[in-house]
């Protein structure tokens, strides 16, 4: 039976219930029904300056056991954390037990720390939880927080990685958070967090979408999402670089959303996300480049071979524009037409292979170097806007 998400706000009242519909019968002696709810389980720690802050282990289901609940026939929650810096935790008796009402709800109290922390593993295996957003008064994201949690459709976070500025290697990858073990339901991605390192990370099939929301001038890190292939969207705001790698082979991947103000987009930033239509999309098309965009280095786009797709989709550079590397929209096989008119120099094999080109605008005075659109071979020297007039086989590949 399909899942259906059913959207549970934290409140501030004292109870917190999820009704479960079902379970499975090897679970009926252990898991009491008539007592199901949820809520965090939480260590308090102070820090070297004094503060106290909340460590986030795990949720509390039912009688304190933490279930992985398997059943088909059930409601998924959409999990909220640290949102305006508050979390449900149950409130226990002196004994040290989970406390329930007349009606043997769970009973819960709403409290506030200056921030928190999710433990490694926190929520492993938990397959009640729908989607996922972690609130910027959430400060560090453990190991395989999320590992397991194959119900997973989004996640919403403040920044990617363990933590958001002294996270490195695997640790600052977004797949990070769904750990190294093979789980049912879960894809392995081969991510890349440097030149020459990567890691296995096992990722829902269910995850098809993920937002981050940086503050002003937030860092994205290199290679953050690289190697993810079941997400199909991603939306990034309050950054100004797309650095190397971030979303290299995320084959799945259809459409991106990323702010205006980014003026760089770095080496293989896209490369090998063979599904990518759409960039920033709205109502006038479905590529539209950040309007202070200045430099795409090399490879940036290679292998986006969907990029471009639609006889009338015009692939436009903004004026803004600077410097496009070698093989930046190699082998982009669906761009048909190409407006390079903000553009002083087309370097080497920059749209080689773009074998669907059949108009082609350039800037009047523009340096063609060589191979720039070899094997182009849908383009006509007709067709091309200020062909440059010496050798003006330079650099084309004509078609007869």
């Amino acid at each position: 039976m399909k899942l259906f998400s059913k959207l549970l706000a934290l409140v501030l009242a004292f109870t917190c219930v999820i009704s479960l519909t079902a379970c499975k019968e090897e679970n009926t002696e252990e898991l009491d029904t008539t007592k199901y709810g949820w809520a965090y389980e939480i260590e308090e720690k102070t820090d070297d300056n004094g503060v106290t802050y909340a460590v986030i282990e795990a949720l509390y289901l039912s009688d304190g056991n933490k279930y992985e609940l398997q059943e088909e026939d059930y409601d998924v929650i959409d999990l909220v954390i640290g949102e305006n810096g508050k979390i449900n935790v149950p409130v226990y008796d002196e004994d040290g037990n989970a406390t329930y009402d007349d009606n043997d709800q769970l009973i819960t109290e709403e409290k506030t720390y200056e921030y928190y922390e999710i433990a490694e593993a926190a929520f492993a295996g938990q397959l009640l939880i729908g989607s996922v957003k972690v609130c910027p008064a959430v400060t560090k994201v453990g190991k395989g927080a999320f590992a397991g949690c194959s119900n997973i459709e989004k996640v919403e976070l403040s920044f990617v990685g363990v933590t958001a500025t002294d996270a490195v290697n695997a640790e600052k990858t977004f797949a990070s958070m769904f750990g190294t073990a093979e789980a049912a339901n879960c894809t392995a991605a081969n991510v890349s967090y440097n030149t020459t390192g990567t890691a296995t990370y096992y990722i829902p099939n269910a995850l098809e979408e993920i937002v981050v929301n940086y503050g002003e001038n937030g860092v994205l890190p290199a290679y953050a999402f690289n190697g993810l292939s079941t997400v199909k969207k991603i939306t990034v705001t309050g950054i100004t670089a797309i650095q190397n790698g971030t979303f290299a082979n995320c084959t799945g991947l259809y459409e991106v959303v990323i702010p205006d103000a980014v003026t760089e987009i770095g080496k293989s930033a896209f490369a090998g996300c063979t599904n990518l239509l759409k960039i920033n999309a709205n109502e006038n098309g479905v590529i539209n480049f950040p309007a202070s965009l200045a430099n795409v280095y090399q490879e940036a786009f290679s292998g986006c071979s969907r990029l471009g797709y639609g006889k009338n989709t015009v692939v436009a550079l903004p004026a803004s524009i600077q410097y496009v590397g070698e093989k930046a929209f190699y082998n982009c096989t669906e761009i048909t037409v190409l407006d390079l008119s903000n553009l002083n120099t087309v370097e080497s094999a920059c749209f080689y292979g773009c074998t669907s080109l059949n108009t082609l605008t350039l800037k009047a005075g523009a340096t063609v170097l060589n191979n720039a659109f070899g094997n182009c071979t849908s383009l006509k020297a007709a067709n091309v806007t200020n062909l440059p007039a010496e050798d003006v086989n330079a650099g084309f590949d004509f078609a007869e």
